[in-house]
């Protein structure tokens, strides 16, 4: 039994001194559940929001307790919708009569995403990854303090 998907919330649980934990065990082989584990850490880092539809959720709820998010993060939200609006309804961009939404202005198509190793016009974080492999939790704990002792950026995976 190992953890591939939500070993962040295992600890945040744990060191809440829960006592169980909602789980979805799946009975896959050892390549399987690394792919699963790949998947889920990659789109986490790819992934992003939909702005204007979390910013009306957020506001949907009586207070923000519980969400992970404060005032000041809603606040800087409407900040971000905003100059996004701005910068779409530039005169540049400004729509032409019968040409679509406003938010669609000066855009025939989607926004390409680059192709795999074409990091120099990535406009995302590039981030590269190395999955290790341990025998043990000691032997996990001693190479991550290895690794971050020598200033490399590293989680633990489970």
């Amino acid at each position: 039994m190992r953890i591939i998907a939500g070993e962040h919330r295992w600890r945040g649980a744990k060191a809440k001194g829960l006592g169980q934990v909602p789980a979805l065990i799946l009975d896959v082989d050892d390549d399987a559940a690394l792919r699963i584990l790949l998947a889920d850490n990659r789109t986490a880092e790819i992934g992003g929001y939909d702005d204007p539809a979390l910013a009306e959720l957020l506001r949907s709820l009586d207070d923000l307790d519980g969400t992970g998010w404060t005032e000041q993060d809603l606040d800087d939200l409407a900040d971000a919708i905003a100059a996004d609006n701005a910068v779409a309804l530039t005169p540049e961009r400004a729509p032409t009569p019968g040409s679509g939404r406003a938010d669609q202005a000066g855009t025939d198509d989607e926004e390409e995403l680059p192709e795999p190793g074409d990091a120099e016009t990535h406009t995302r974080p590039v981030v590269w990854g190395v999955v290790v492999t341990c025998d043990s939790e000691a032997e996990q704990v001693q190479l991550l303090n290895q690794l971050t002792g020598q200033g490399w950026n590293v989680r633990a995976l489970m």
